[in-house]
């Protein structure tokens, strides 16, 4: 949400961020099957994901999510593009029980069956 005035705001969705309609994923890199890591570890599985999605060739920007209120901190890609079938399948492969798809409805979780 970006500020739009005294006690309003206006969603801004991927399409004013990335210029498409596509489907937009935020996958995170880190805590892979459930576990909690090391910094190290979270830095290694991240780069994991980042060359599994260049090896694919699908379009992705390296992303920091956190927490509301910044409870936590973790590195993950926002990726644009591919299908849910087709994210979800990567996202479980790398270790990931969940996605985020984001539209023009907001930010929603989607579970990969891990």
């Amino acid at each position: 949400m970006v500020p739009a005035g005294e006690a309003q705001a206006s969603p801004v969705g991927p399409e004013a961020v990335f210029g498409a309609n596509s489907p937009v994923w935020i996958v995170s890199g880190c805590n892979v099957f459930g576990r909690l890591s090391t910094p190290q570890a979270q830095a290694a599985t991240t780069a994991v994901l980042y060359e599994k999605l260049d090896s694919l060739g699908w379009t992705w920007h390296p992303a920091v999510l956190m927490a509301p209120g910044r409870e936590w901190v973790e590195t993950g890609a926002v990726v644009v593009g591919p299908s849910r079938d087709e994210i979800v399948s990567k996202a479980a492969y790398c270790g990931q029980e969940a996605v985020l798809l984001w539209d023009e409805y907001g930010i929603r979780v989607i579970g990969t069956g891990l």
